[in-house]
C-alpha cells in the first residue's frame, strides 16, 4: 500500500501543534522550560512567522 504525503499547508492555515528542538530557545523565549519550542509557547507573547519549504532536502 503506497503511503500518501499530507497536503502542503496553505497560506492562512493554522500552525500544526508541534514541539521541536531549538538551538536558542532561551533567546527566543526567556521563560522557555527546556530546549524545545512550540507555536503555542508564543501565543500572546510574540508574533511568529512559519516558513515551509516543501522541497528542502529533497532531490525534486
Amino acid at each position: 500500500v503506497p503511503a500518501t504525503a499530507p497536503a502542503a499547508p496553505k497560506e492562512g492555515d493554522p500552525v500544526p501543534d508541534v514541539r521541536l528542538k531549538a538551538t536558542q530557545a532561551k533567546k527566543a523565549l526567556p521563560d522557555a522550560k527546556d530546549d524545545t519550542l512550540s507555536p503555542a509557547d508564543f501565543k500572546g507573547k510574540k508574533k511568529v512567522v512559519l516558513f515551509y519549504f516543501p522541497k528542502a532536502g529533497t532531490p525534486g
